[in-house]
C-alpha cells in the first residue's frame, strides 16, 4: 500500500492538516498508520465526508431540525450573551459548532475552521451541513478560494440529496431550501435550482425564519426592488416577537442597502447606528465586512474617522474576504465583477452605477467633486472601459 503525507492528504481532500490527523486518529481514514507524532494515510483512501451519509443505523430524531442546525445564527439570546448562550447548549457538538460560528463572526476564520472542520464527516446531517455552509465562508475569508469551491460543491451535493429523496421531513427540506437561496443571494450567484423559498418560509421556526426573511428581502434588492427588500425586511423585524442578534443585523443591513438604493443616505445611517449596537455587543464585525461593498460608504463615513478602532475591525474582515470572495465569484459565475479596484474606489463605482452624481457622491462621502471624479477616470482605466454604460459589467448586481 502506498502511503503519503498528512499534508499531501489534506491537500488532496481539500481540509486542513488539523482535520486530517483528528479523522486518521478516530480512525474514520481506513488504513492510516501512526508513525511517530506524524501519520501515514493510505494515497487511495476515499475522502471520509463520503462516509455515513445514508446511515440507516444513525437515530432518526437527527436531522437540520430536530439537531439544530446553526445554533448560534438560529439562536435567542441577549446581545453580549453570546458566550453564555453557546456556553448553555447542553449538547457538546451543538456547544461547538455554535463557538465555531462565533469565532467566524467575531474574525477568526482560523479558529472557526479548526472547530468546525472535523465535523465535515459527521452522520448528523445538521452538523455536517452547518459545517459545511461555513466552511465555504471560513475558506473565502481565508483566502482559499479552491477549498470554498470545494465546500461548495459538497454543500450542493447534500442539499441536492435531501431535495431528490422524497422521504425528506418538511423542516429538514425548508432549512435545505433555505440554504441554496442563501448560498445564491450572499455569493451573487445563481447556480442552484430550489424550491421558492416563500413556500417553506411557514416550516422555519424562529432565528431561522427572520433569516428567510433577510435572504427574500435580499434578493429583492438585487432586483433592484429597494422599495419591496426595505418592506421585507421592516415586517421581518416587527413581526418576529423574540430577539434573534445574528438574524437582526443581517435582516438591519438589508434596510441599510435598501435605503441607499432609494439614495436616502441620511436615513441609511440612522438604521445602521441601531444594528450597530447588535454587533457591537458581541463583537459580530465580520457581518458588516461580508457587506461591506453594498453598504457603498456607510462604514467609512461613519467610522474611518471618529471611530478608528471600530472601522479597523472591520477593514480587517474587509480585507481577507471582500475580495476574495469576488474570486470565488468569478471563478464559478459568467460575470466578471471587478477585483483590481480599491474599497473606496469600488464605493464609487458601484454609487455612480447605481444612478449617483457625482456631487451626490461627494456629499455621501464627504469627499471633494474633484475627487470623485479624479476616482472615476481612475477606475476607468483600471478596468479599461471609457463610459459608464460599460461600467455596469464590473459590478455587482
Amino acid at each position: 500500500m502506498k502511503y503519503e503525507s498528512v499534508k499531501a492528504a489534506a491537500e488532496r481532500l481539500g481540509v486542513t492538516v488539523r482535520a486530517v490527523q483528528k479523522w486518521a486518529a478516530e480512525g474514520k481514514i481506513h488504513g492510516a498508520q501512526k508513525a511517530g507524532r506524524d501519520w501515514l494515510i493510505p494515497a487511495d483512501c476515499p475522502d471520509p465526508r463520503g462516509k455515513g451519509l445514508n446511515n440507516s443505523s444513525a437515530p432518526k430524531q437527527e436531522g437540520f431540525v430536530f439537531r439544530q442546525a446553526l445554533p448560534l445564527l438560529s439562536g435567542k439570546f441577549l446581545p453580549g450573551k453570546s458566550l453564555e448562550y453557546i456556553n448553555s447548549l447542553e449538547d457538546e457538538d451543538d456547544r461547538n459548532i455554535a463557538l465555531g460560528e462565533y469565532y467566524y463572526y467575531t474574525g477568526n476564520p482560523e479558529k472557526a475552521s479548526e472547530i468546525l472542520e472535523p465535523y465535515l464527516i459527521s452522520d448528523v446531517p445538521a452538523l455536517k451541513y452547518s459545517a459545511e455552509l461555513y466552511c465555504v465562508f471560513i475558506n473565502i475569508a481565508l483566502g482559499r478560494t479552491h477549498l470554498a469551491k470545494f465546500s461548495l460543491s459538497r454543500l450542493y451535493k447534500q442539499l441536492k440529496e435531501g431535495f431528490d429523496n422524497p422521504n425528506h421531513p418538511i423542516k429538514e427540506h425548508a432549512i435545505g431550501v433555505l440554504t441554496a437561496h442563501a448560498l445564491n443571494a450572499l455569493l451573487h450567484i445563481d447556480i442552484h435550482e430550489a424550491p421558492p423559498l416563500e413556500e417553506y418560509m411557514r416550516y422555519l421556526g424562529g432565528g431561522m425564519k427572520l433569516w428567510g426573511c433577510y435572504v427574500l428581502a435580499y434578493r429583492a434588492y438585487q432586483e433592484k426592488k429597494y422599495e419591496v427588500a426595505l418592506a421585507i425586511s421592516n415586517m421581518a423585524l416587527a413581526l418576529v416577537p423574540e430577539e434573534f442578534p445574528i438574524p437582526v443585523i443581517y435582516c438591519r443591513l438589508v434596510e441599510v442597502m435598501a435605503l441607499l438604493g432609494l439614495m436616502r443616505a441620511g436615513e441609511a445611517k440612522e438604521h445602521f447606528l441601531k444594528l450597530w449596537n447588535y454587533v457591537e455587543a458581541d463583537g459580530f464585525y465580520e457581518v458588516v465586512s461580508e457587506h461591506y461593498t453594498e453598504l457603498m460608504g456607510i462604514v467609512d463615513t461613519l467610522f474611518k474617522k471618529s471611530d478608528a478602532e471600530s472601522y479597523a475591525k472591520i477593514m480587517k474582515g474587509v480585507k481577507v474576504f471582500g475580495m476574495n470572495w469576488i474570486k470565488l465569484h468569478n471563478a464559478i459565475s459568467q460575470r466578471e465583477v471587478a477585483d483590481n479596484l480599491s474599497s473606496t474606489e469600488f464605493t464609487v463605482a458601484m454609487l455612480y452605477n447605481r444612478g449617483w452624481s457625482a456631487q451626490e457622491i461627494s456629499s455621501h462621502l464627504d469627499i471633494s467633486e474633484n475627487t470623485v471624479r479624479s476616482y472615476i477616470k481612475t477606475i476607468y482605466i483600471k478596468l479599461g472601459i471609457n463610459d459608464k454604460k460599460s461600467l455596469a459589467q464590473y459590478m455587482l448586481k
